[in-house]
């Protein structure tokens, strides 16, 4: 261990003595309201260093502010000052935290923006400055041991991601420009009420309230993150009511994708013995329910507030997989595996290029 690093883990050791004697009663020998004492030659001897050391470090202490009283003929410290002993900064963290937050960091490049990947990777660097040499699994190792490969991650993802949770945490308004992908569609200024953010197949989504009359204050909206050209905190905040934090939960937990609206609907499908195992692997939603039938298919049944999306993966998977329910998008799915079929013929004439 450095120098630097066992002077910074003494230190630490001395303040958290001193801190757990300020919280004890008060010693029969020392006056009333006064700490229990802690004895220095104690101290060196726990820290395997000189009675010099500790009164080096207890020179530096009271030099950083801190107002500690030092009998040298009983070699014994004490608090001076009660309102010090709550704010020590003492932290202890155990080998498996330390990997727990360092594998954080190394999936953050795909979860996070930069800002925040580069806000916690700072603070793991001090982090690493109090613990024991070989504590820390080098960032990069860490890196190297994991594999996050989502099938969908949004270009520009998350340019505005703290400055939203901040405004979220700060109950505070947003102002902002938000383009939809479709061609000819001019961007949209809007002013934004927003209560979390949601990451939903691969894309940050602000889930919000756009602020203004005729609002229902149960309207909640998702924007995506990448979709937004600029963003700016508004002077006003969040009027109430706020949607309760369950009612949130509730629309995300029966959302197949982004959803729009609240109205769920019940979707139903019969998957054929062969691939079936690969489809109960998938999580759907926490209403999914799966039956199997006597000949060996399964079905699977779910509510969702966006049926439509499961179109593609009706196709996707298709001759394997029927779609039961809901009926209406049977032809729609109909419609699009005919178009395909054309698209891909040999003559080329004969393409079909049509919206579901």
């Amino acid at each position: 261990m450095s120098t630097q690093r066992k002077g910074l883990v003494r230190i630490m050791h001395i303040l958290h003595h001193l801190r757990e004697e300020a919280r004890g009663t008060a010693s029969p020998a020392s006056p009333a309201g006064r700490s229990r004492r802690v004895n220095a030659r104690t101290l060196a001897e726990t820290l395997e260093c000189s009675m010099r050391t500790i009164h080096r470090d207890i020179e530096a202490l009271r030099d950083a502010g801190y107002h500690i009283d030092y009998e040298k003929n009983a070699h014994t410290l004490a608090w001076t000052n009660a309102r010090e002993v709550e704010p020590v900064p003492l932290m202890t963290a155990t080998e498996d935290e330390v990997l727990a937050l360092t594998t954080t960091l190394a999936l953050s490049g795909t979860l996070l923006d930069n800002a925040t990947a580069r806000h916690l990777e700072t603070f793991l660097g001090k982090l690493q400055q109090h613990l024991e040499d070989g504590f820390l699994h080098p960032l990069e190792d860490v890196r190297a041991s994991l594999s996050y490969l989502p099938t969908q991650v949004a270009v520009n993802e998350a340019p505005h991601w703290t400055d939203i949770q901040r405004a979220i945490l700060n109950d505070r308004g947003l102002e902002i420009t938000y383009a939809s992908p479709h061609r000819g569609d001019e961007p949209c200024t809007y002013a934004l009420e927003p209560f979390r953010l949601a990451h939903l197949d691969g894309a940050w989504y602000v889930v919000g309230r756009k602020r203004g009359a005729g609002t229902r204050d149960d309207d909640l909206r998702l924007f995506r993150l990448s979709r937004i050209q600029s963003l700016a905190t508004a002077r006003w905040t969040v009027a109430a009511p706020r949607p309760p934090s369950a009612v949130i939960d509730e629309r995300l937990r029966f959302a197949l994708g982004a959803w729009q609206g609240d109205d769920t609907e019940t979707v139903k499908m019969r998957i054929d013995a062969d691939v079936a195992g690969f489809v109960r692997e998938r999580a759907w939603n926490p209403s999914h329910r799966f039956t199997e039938e006597p000949d060996g298919d399964w079905l699977l049944e779910f509510e969702t507030a966006h049926a439509d999306k499961i179109m593609h993966f009706v196709l996707e998977w298709s001759p394997h997989i029927e779609l039961l329910e809901p009926d209406f998008l049977r032809p729609r799915i109909a419609h699009l595996a005919e178009c395909a079929r054309r698209l891909h013929e040999a003559d080329r004439s004969k393409a079909c290029r049509s919206k579901a």
